[in-house]
């Protein structure tokens, strides 16, 4: 494997982790509040496809609200944690195919 690969592996998992654990803290914050009526895009999409929209959490915008809305609907933790893990993953796995396309 060349050293360019060795290290874009790298990148891909240290973003990965550090982009789930964004996610995480914003998860967190959705279970701290109060479950009173909310009409946000990102819920009214999380209510309508269920957990399965975290896989898109790595989407600008709307993504965090994803992530705030499986908190604030009390979704399975590690069901989340697994999901939003596999969404951004995929994301860096995507550019760091690019990448290695764009400089070999």
């Amino acid at each position: 494997m060349h050293e360019f690969q060795t290290h874009l592996w790298i990148v891909v998992f240290v973003a990965t982790a550090g982009n789930t654990l964004g996610a995480l803290i914003t998860y967190g914050m959705g279970r701290l509040i109060p479950n009173k009526k909310q009409e946000a895009r990102s819920l009214e999409l999380l209510k309508k496809y269920g957990p399965i929209t975290l896989l898109f959490s790595w989407l600008p915008i709307v993504g965090d609200g994803f992530c705030l809305g499986a908190g604030w609907l009390r979704i399975s933790f590690w069901r989340s944690f697994l999901l939003i893990l596999l969404g951004k993953f995929a994301r860096y796995l995507v550019l760091a195919a690019v990448s290695l396309h764009m400089f070999s």
